[in-house]
């Protein structure tokens, strides 16, 4: 399986996959292979995640390492793994899963691109060196300071723990010292899907001079997220790239997951103007609906609902299949959608809509 994903992934997925292999929360169990005899012909790993959105925890999952051998491709063979993988997933709970990957290819399988990452931006070939600042390869000794570093928690984020870190920064992950401390660090590893030629530093942290020293670090081939709190470092140091990229979202079952926000949700209500509001506002797919049930300012159920004929509802919005879980992480908040889609129908209830499902802020970083 190993040389399966250093074929098609690349040489740096041997020692991820034998470490993965270690954990005791993933190892073989974990794995799903398409063999033929001896030969593997295509694989997938689960990993278990936790999300955090708007302070709900959020049992999920990320499927890294999908791969099958070129003279097997386009046979079904990564269908099938897809299939089983979210088999597990549901029998655990996992409502949601994730993955950063080939363009549209995940689509087919019921994914939406619902959390952006941010913004890449290229690094000017003048930046310059400050003194005092060295950069380094990261151990796992360092992941309490560099854990210490990072921002506070987006309204959709990762849940990471100093054993995260310690797990992560053994692969490509740098640190920048000043007098034996650390006080920067960043992922340093290559570019997103899409985006070709450049060596990206991800998940930056840290004060001004050692974000600045991890962007000599990188290079002019390098390229660095925009995002806060080191923004106003980066970007009269770099120029921004015309790509934006987002995470793939997985979730199988929409009701369970707004039942699950319901209390984001009333306290969204009760900071509005419908701070008494009652209806029953229905979210239609068309085919289907979420029908959440509003008394007094407080959302008091969540229930799935049959087809609209009627589109948008009296009290609610039309909302398509492909694009659900995108309101539902805020990628675009509902009206965004709604400018972007022409499916998207707001109505009467444009106002209400909006307070429930704003715009989110995210930050999830994988593996």
């Amino acid at each position: 399986m190993c040389a399966l994903q250093v074929e098609r992934n690349g040489d740096e997925c041997d020692a991820l996959v034998r470490d993965l292999w270690a954990r005791p929360d993933v190892g073989p169990a974990r794995t799903a292979v398409a063999v033929d005899g001896e030969r593997v012909l295509a694989s997938l790993t689960v990993l278990p995640e936790h999300l955090r959105v708007c302070g709900v925890d959020v049992a999920a999952a990320q499927i890294e390492f999908v791969a099958s051998v070129e003279d097997h491709s386009h046979r079904g063979l990564v269908r099938s793994l897809m299939e089983l993988a979210h088999g597990w997933c549901a029998s655990e709970g996992r409502l949601v899963q994730l993955i950063a990957g080939i363009p549209y290819f995940y689509r087919r399988f019921g994914y939406e691109y619902a959390i952006p990452f941010a913004p890449i931006r290229a690094v000017r070939d003048d930046v310059p060196s400050p003194d005092g600042v060295t950069v380094r390869p990261a151990v796992a000794g360092d992941a309490a300071a560099v854990a210490a570093l990072q921002p506070p928690p987006a309204d959709v984020t990762g849940m990471r723990d100093e054993a995260w870190f310690r797990r992560a920064l053994a692969s490509g992950w740098l640190v920048a010292e000043r007098d034996g401390a650390v006080v920067g660090s960043a992922r340093f590893g290559p570019g997103p899907p899409g985006v070709t030629g450049v060596a990206l530093l991800s998940a930056v942290a840290g004060e001004a001079a050692a974000v600045t020293a991890l962007l000599v670090h990188a290079g002019p081939t390098g390229g660095v997220e925009e995002r806060p709190p080191v923004t106003d470092v980066v970007l009269p140091l770099t120029e921004r790239l015309d790509r934006a990229y987002a995470m793939y979202v997985r979730v199988a079952d929409p009701v369970a997951f707004v039942e699950g926000l319901r209390p984001v949700l009333t306290d969204r209500l009760r900071a509005s103007p419908y701070a008494d509001h009652t209806a029953d506002f229905t979210v239609t797919s068309y085919a289907s609906s979420i029908v959440l049930r509003i008394a007094g300012g407080e959302v008091v159920s969540v229930a799935s609902g049959g087809p609209e004929q009627q589109v948008p509802p009296k009290d609610g919005i039309g909302v398509p299949p492909d694009q659900l879980v995108t309101l539902l992480f805020g990628r675009h908040g509902v009206k965004g959608l709604s400018d972007r889609h022409d499916d998207v129908l707001l109505g009467s209830s444009a106002e209400l809509a909006d307070v429930l499902f704003p715009r989110l802020t995210s930050d999830v970083t994988l593996l």
